[in-house]
């Protein structure tokens, strides 16, 4: 979750992603490794909240009780990429 703050704002967003997929891991060298991330998304929601729908860490039952000011539902591919180095 992120707060967004300004003159007349006082939201929060809150995104919610189940996903799949496959994670491969390519050793180049003794210390450097190139991982990728293939895999789709089977659930995703992104909302937005006003502050005074905020859920208390003992109410998790009245999540679903809240109105969202925006609100997008959509599935999706998930492609990443990185290289690390090991120390």
């Amino acid at each position: 979750m992120y707060r967004l703050n300004g003159d007349d704002k006082d939201q929060y967003i809150h995104l919610r992603q189940n996903s799949a997929g496959l994670i491969y891991d390519f050793k180049l060298s003794q210390r450097w490794k190139l991982n990728l991330i293939a895999g789709h998304t089977f659930s995703q929601r992104l909302e937005t909240f006003n502050m005074d729908q905020k859920v208390p860490f003992e109410g998790f039952g009245k999540l679903n009780n809240r109105v969202a000011n925006v609100y997008y539902r959509q599935n999706s591919f998930i492609f990443q990429g990185g290289i690390s180095y090991e120390f």
